[in-house]
């Protein structure tokens, strides 16, 4: 397989274009490492789910992937994606099957497989409620024939409207609600036909007849009122405003004419004791006045002119009420992504000097004022902010920081690497994303240069390079070795690494056993030779004083004779005194022997009183 399709966007890509050709290029065993978060909080199964690709959708689900995942963001489940979403023009392009078809046969797929089909989002947005919101017909019917629980919608402070009133029973907007504002009529009449009771009321009392009147969806309101809900034509919101109220305010015409028709009370007032001609009035419908002056209209006397900072307008002043305010409103301007109103998404109507904010999505950024008032001519200051792509240039480096992965611009959240240069180390964190401000996240990592201390050394471990050197700069070699004696265990060369350590594990020196065996026999063999000679030694001394005593013994007998012998033949002794001791003397002494030759003797013992006459010769 090609390394390029390893690309995990290309697996996603392909979920987007539906292509099972391209699809099955991926080995089987290697689907499971796509199957994560990418665009925007979206899985494989909601990007699958959104384009109604449901062949690719089967193959997901064999894969075993949670059918109902919802996303990260906004709790959106794959079947409220598919319910939601439209695709005609996507359709148009690739000429492929009907966008309707391909949704319900997604839809189909996720219910086969344990969809929830009343799994709702974080807002409260039910499967069946996008539907209906987005006008999906068949989709609609298919979720009602399965179940779709009817009283699910958007949440927005639900609760009890009153006692004996119908309201939303969980959510504040019902799926008749998002119908009747958008106009859906179609989806309406599925809608009805499992639930004929189309008076719910959201908590701020309004029916989705008055949403229906609010945008001016004339044939919406006659679906509504042919099905029961004439009885509801004058129902108002808490603030008092009817639904021909509503329907003068923002002059939809044929809607006014429809309600009077079917009984709306044309002097009806709100709290602030403002009619319906009142909201034409102030919003300029000057065709809708002439309706409701043509049917009937009766004026009051406390209407009255009144200037305010420039600008004339006809407003009603009740002093009692101290719900009355400037009848000046805004309608909720209509804005295209990136550009988004910040301020509460359900809030369709404005008063006067009330400020809406505006903000881009994730990725742009802003430019010009953010707030905008609702000014007294019943419009928002135009020239809107504006939303530019947030574009991050690589931050200047200096030696030796350098960038690894680098470009000329990064869009929002792409990282940007760095590293140093040989011989140094980077410290910090080495990757850098762009942030909403245009810049790269502060404090870039720093270089050091890579230095390694001299490692501490075993007895025995010893080093063959300078011993006064202390530190090596990167990649510097240092080459160990062991005493004489033993054995060096491990490469006997280390470098110094990046990080500014040598190779963890040093090598070590073990004893020579052989060496050490030899050693002792050596010692043993010298130890015995020298108890040998010390034993010969101190034999051969023992011999030689023996046989000196022997031999002195046999010598004084004889020089006792010569003695005797001397005296008789007048021979002359010289001797030489040599020590004394035990009232003996020993003498050398030279003289002729009685054999007629010269002899010497040693050691020589006689008595004192013997040499007098000898000693005198001395």
């Amino acid at each position: 397989m090609d390394a390029e399709l390893l690309d995990s966007s290309l697996f996603y890509a392909v979920c987007c274009n539906g292509s099972m050709d391209l699809f099955n290029e991926f080995p089987k065993h290697r689907m499971l490492e796509f199957l994560i978060e990418k665009w925007k909080y979206l899985h494989p199964i909601h990007i699958a789910s959104v384009f109604h690709n449901y062949k690719i959708l089967r193959e997901l689900i064999r894969l075993e992937v949670d059918v109902n995942l919802q996303t990260y963001d906004d709790g959106s489940s794959p079947l409220v994606l598919a319910a939601g979403n439209d695709i005609t023009e996507y359709i148009e392009y690739k000429g492929d099957d009907l966008s309707e078809n391909m949704r319900e046969k997604t839809i189909e797929v996720l219910l086969e497989n344990n969809g929830d089909i009343n799994l709702i989002r974080k807002d409260g947005a039910s499967p069946l409620y996008v539907a209906c919101q987005r006008g999906h017909v068949e989709t609609a019917k298919r979720l009602l024939e399965k179940g779709a629980d009817i009283n699910l919608g958007l949440k927005f402070d639900a609760g009890p409207y009153g006692a004996g009133v119908n309201f939303c029973p969980k959510n504040e907007e019902s799926p008749e609600y998002a119908t009747c504002r958008n106009g859906h009529d179609s989806t309406l009449e599925p809608l009805l036909k499992n639930r004929p009771d189309i008076n719910l009321i959201r908590k701020n009392g309004e029916t989705p007849l008055y949403a229906a009147c609010e945008f001016g969806h004339q044939s919406t309101v006659q679906l509504i009122l042919k099905e029961g809900a004439r009885g509801e034509v004058n129902h108002c919101r808490d603030d008092g405003e009817s639904p021909l109220y509503v329907a003068c305010k923002n002059g939809h015409d044929s809607t006014v004419q429809l309600l009077l028709k079917r009984g709306a009370e044309i002097n009806h007032e709100t709290k602030c004791g403002l009619s319906p001609i009142d909201a034409a009035r102030s919003n300029g419908h000057v065709s809708t006045e002439n309706i409701l002056l043509g049917n009937g209209h009766i004026f009051k006397m406390d209407h009255r002119p009144v200037s305010v900072d420039r600008w004339t307008t006809i407003i009603v002043i009740v002093l009692t009420n101290p719900y009355c305010s400037l009848a000046i409103i805004c309608h909720r301007p209509i804005v295209t992504l990136p550009l988004q109103i910040t301020t509460d998404p359900y809030k369709q109507i404005l008063q006067y000097n009330e400020s809406i904010e505006f903000g881009c999505v994730k990725g742009y950024s802003i430019s010009g004022d953010t707030v905008r008032y609702c000014t007294q001519n019943g419009t928002f200051k135009l020239n809107f902010p504006t939303c530019s792509a947030i574009k991050c240039q690589p931050p200047s480096l200096k030696y030796p920081l350098q960038i690894t992965t680098y470009k000329q611009i990064f869009r929002y959240n792409e990282s940007i690497e760095f590293h140093c240069a040989a011989n140094y180390h980077i410290q910090g964190e080495a990757v850098r994303y762009c942030t909403q401000n245009d810049s790269f996240q502060q404090n870039l990592p720093t270089c050091s240069v890579i230095t390694c201390q001299r490692p501490c050394l075993s007895e025995a471990l010893q080093l063959t390079t300078d011993p006064h050197q202390q530190t090596y700069s990167y990649n510097e070699s240092i080459v160990f070795n062991c005493s004489p004696g033993y054995t060096l265990h491990g490469p006997s060369i280390k470098y110094c690494l990046q990080n500014g350590d040598f190779n963890k594990r040093l090598p070590y020196c073990s004893v020579n056993r052989a060496q050490d065996t030899q050693q002792s026999l050596t010692v043993a063999i010298l130890a015995g030779c020298a108890i040998g000679l010390v034993v010969f030694s101190s034999a051969t001394i023992v011999i030689i004083i023996t046989s000196r005593r022997l031999r002195k013994q046999k010598e004084n007998v004889n020089y006792e004779e010569g003695i005797r012998q001397s005296e008789d033949k007048d021979h002359e002794y010289t001797g030489i005194k040599q020590q004394s001791y035990d009232n003996t003397a020993s003498y050398v002494v030279t003289g002729e022997t009685p054999d007629n030759r010269d002899h010497q003797y040693t050691e020589l013992k006689v008595k004192p009183d013997e040499w007098t006459k000898t000693d005198a010769l001395t």
